[in-house]
């Protein structure tokens, strides 16, 4: 299947390692889907569409929510937080719905979008609890019993989709139909309690509504900066002590920016609890690795080279957004044996630290690096090109 343009995408790069097909395709959060003038007639697709359309068996690498459910030991400390797609649409699009729109607007929306009776009683119903304060854990387990089509009819009442929400909705129908030929793997455990990068400012002031223009917060982010520049060449140890690697220097600096946040925000754990989980995460993330074709020691090193080249600013805006570690874990389950044909999806920061690995890891440019036109909705290929085989 040849594409010429492919929609909903900022960056492109296409790589062939050994008998792997890799192409990494980079959005902006939010953005629409779509290019101009767009059609299969042109070759050109949003990226349901070629995934649908593809005849070829994806590994499909997808920037959403990590769930260690099967995990004893997370679950024995009360922090796998199961992040569903029936609770993201209830947080971030029917709380603000009931809030921002009187109970009598949304039933009437409803109806002339052909809601069934049934379903508008039951959300009325809570939306009233929301207005009043009154909703609870009930209600998280009763918005879960809902279908995900439902849910998505809601959430279109008020909002336009995007290409982000609708892929995570797709793949997560697809996930659960037997006759799907693709394979999904999420990486983005940033969403799950108590991660090793939840304390990290960027990460901290998401996860607890925390107000990013305080005092408190801007002397805190300062503060963590500062350690962050002033310990540039040697941040990789935290990388290693974080692979489950035996590095003093590395558990002693990632417990020093740990005691940086403890300066301005109370933790919900003692620090014995705290090692205990981050020790179960160094697991989790080392399994990964020992099953991984990648050396360890190279890759670690290739991350070395990535942090001491990059410019300072985005070493900082990375290292505070936790990319360095999703990338830890995502990009030696991206090399196991059984992955031929990959699909990489990711926030355009991602992309670029996954194609900078590669390239420098492997000593290969990106196929298309130098052909794809890149605009905020759409990339352009010279020439019509397949990527799976």
């Amino acid at each position: 299947m040849k594409v010429k343009r492919l929609s909903g995408v900022n960056t492109l790069d296409y790589f062939k390692v050994s008998n792997k097909n890799i192409l990494l395709l980079g959005f902006e959060h939010n953005q629409s889907k779509q290019c101009s003038n767009c059609s299969s007639k042109l070759k050109c697709y949003d990226i349901i569409d070629y995934i649908d359309k593809n005849n070829k068996k994806l590994d499909i690498f997808y920037e959403a929510p990590i769930n260690f459910i099967k995990n004893k030991k997370l679950k024995r400390f009360n922090v796998n937080n199961k992040i569903t797609f029936n609770e993201i649409i209830f947080e971030n699009y029917i709380i603000p719905m009931f809030m921002e729109h009187s109970i009598q607007s949304v039933k009437k929306l409803m109806k002339e979008n052909n809601f069934d009776d049934n379903l508008i009683k039951k959300l009325i119903n809570i939306g009233t609890s929301i207005i009043n304060d009154d909703y609870d854990d009930d209600i998280i387990k009763m918005i879960n019993k809902y279908s995900y089509d439902d849910l998505y009819d809601v959430y279109n009442l008020y909002n336009s989709s995007t290409l982000e929400f609708e892929m995570w909705y797709i793949f997560t129908k697809q996930q659960r139909n037997p006759n799907n030929k693709n394979r999904f793997h999420y990486f983005d455990f940033r969403t799950v309690k108590f991660n090793p990068t939840y304390f990290f400012p960027h990460n901290y002031a998401i996860d607890y509504n925390t107000n990013t223009k305080s005092t408190k917060f801007i002397n805190y982010r300062k503060k963590f900066y500062k350690y962050l520049n002033n310990n540039k060449q040697q941040i990789i140890n935290i990388l290693e002590y974080l692979s489950n690697i035996n590095n003093k220097l590395g558990e002693k600096m990632y417990f020093d920016l740990y005691k940086i946040f403890l300066q301005y925000y109370k933790p919900e754990l003692k620090k014995k609890e705290f090692e205990k989980i981050i020790n179960i995460y160094r697991k989790l993330i080392h399994k990964q690795i020992i099953k991984s074709q990648l050396n360890k020691y190279k890759m670690l090193e290739t991350f070395d080279t990535i942090i001491k080249t990059i410019p300072n600013n985005v070493y900082l805006d990375i290292f505070d957004g936790g990319l360095l570690f999703t990338e830890l874990y995502s990009i030696p389950r991206m090399f196991k044996k059984y992955t031929k044909n990959i699909l990489y999806l990711g926030g355009s920061s991602h992309c670029y630290l996954v194609a900078d690995f590669i390239n420098i890891y492997f000593d290969i440019d990106s196929k298309l690096s130098k052909d794809n036109k890149q605009n905020i909705n759409c990339v352009s290929l010279n020439n019509p090109h397949s990527f799976f085989i």
